[in-house]
């Protein structure tokens, strides 16, 4: 299976964070070719005042849904950073994209997993996954919760990123 797809990587060390959320979707915009994208992760360090960071990319972005997190340290072309805002952008004419978000990890982890996956698997409806990409929330949970959050989601040959 070969599908096309076209990544754009845009990154802000602002201090003001609405201006490096700003910043890095305009650039990782600049950055790709196609008529815009369908998808995009942001990651943005703790740092920054996070509704900030993700009103600035939103003033960009507008109707692109995105996930991403809080960091400890970004990863940018140059390397690794820390106190800066990285959006990446994705684009494909073949493939599509969903988002859910689950509620209550702290309390119930599995059960949050699962309303998240179930909410971005509606979206196919019967139609094949070839990928789910999972955030948990690494101050209220651990690995062994993110995986007991996907155990018996997916078929096996989807290929789970947490």
């Amino acid at each position: 299976m070969s599908h096309s797809i076209q990544v754009a990587i845009g990154s802000s060390a602002r201090a003001d964070a609405f201006r490096a959320g700003r910043e890095a979707a305009q650039r990782a915009r600049a950055g790709l070719s196609s008529s815009g994208a369908q998808f995009a992760l942001v990651f943005g360090s703790s740092w920054f005042q996070q509704e900030q960071l993700l009103q600035g990319v939103h003033d960009v972005l507008r109707d692109v849904p995105f996930i991403g997190g809080s960091t400890a340290g970004e990863i940018v072309l140059e390397g690794p950073v820390s106190h800066s805002c990285v959006v990446v952008l994705i684009a494909s004419d073949e493939l599509k994209w969903s988002i859910g978000v689950g509620k209550d990890v702290d309390t119930s982890p599995r059960k949050a997993g699962q309303g998240a996956a179930y909410v971005a698997a509606q979206r196919f409806r019967g139609q094949p996954r070839v990928g789910f990409l999972l955030f948990g929330d690494g101050l209220a949970t651990g690995f062994a919760d993110i995986d007991r959050m996907t155990a018996g989601l997916q078929p096996a040959d989807v290929i789970i990123v947490a």
